[in-house]
């Protein structure tokens, strides 16, 4: 006989106001949401005990915003700010993007917003190598090496729902030949004439920034 296992909920069961920052937690998952200005949101997701604390040095987000609330019942959290509102469905965790005046911006994919797989990592050691001549000059190739395991980190995939109509930029220099990137697979690295920036834009006025420090597949 096999037995599944059920997947964790994604119903917040708790909802409480930190150090300027909304805190959320599921079984699936621990969110904060922290408002850096009335148009600036920022939205982290661990499924780790807490948040990490370490410093990144890509994107700085110091000081506290203030200016805001939010309010709650048994169907929805709704954060607010002068210009922006968040709505956040609680049995299934699903964000939503509004302006003050209820225009909608974008909103995700509701119970499968966000998948997460935890892998191993590794660290290099006794590693052999050699300088070798590349078309970026001078590069040093590891030829040999053992490792050993040095924790674990995760696969994350984010699934968004964009409006019809709705045409979306940025994410660096890609030389592909299009402009809006509806309907499009872009790889988010760096390489020879190809520069990565992880800012999407979209026509409807709003962008994405992901702090984020590996590639990425939009």
């Amino acid at each position: 006989m096999l037995y599944a296992i059920p997947p964790k909920s994604p119903k917040i069961t708790d909802v409480v106001r930190r150090d300027g920052e909304l805190i959320l937690t599921s079984d699936f998952a621990k969110y904060r949401v922290s408002p850096k200005t009335a148009r600036i949101l920022r939205v982290t997701v661990t499924r780790e005990e807490d948040f990490s604390g370490s410093a990144r040095p890509g994107i700085v987000c110091d000081g506290v915003f203030g200016d805001w609330e939010f309010e709650q019942n048994d169907r929805e959290i709704v954060l607010k700010t002068p210009e922006l509102s968040l709505h956040i469905d609680r049995e299934t965790a699903s964000f939503s993007y509004f302006m003050a005046d209820g225009e909608p911006l974008l909103r995700d994919a509701g119970r499968d917003a966000i998948n997460f797989e935890k892998f191993k990592t590794y660290k290099t050691a006794a590693a052999v190598s050699e300088k070798i001549s590349t078309a970026d000059g001078v590069k040093e190739v590891v030829r040999e090496a053992s490792r050993i395991e040095d924790g674990h980190s995760w696969h994350i995939r984010l699934n968004l729902r964009f409006s019809d109509g709705e045409d979306l930029y940025g994410l660096g220099q890609h030389e592909e030949g299009y402009g809006s990137l509806r309907g499009k697979t872009v790889y988010i690295h760096q390489a020879n004439r190809k520069i990565a920036s992880p800012m999407l834009l979209s026509t409807l006025g709003y962008g994405i920034l992901t702090d984020t420090y590996s590639p990425l597949i939009f």
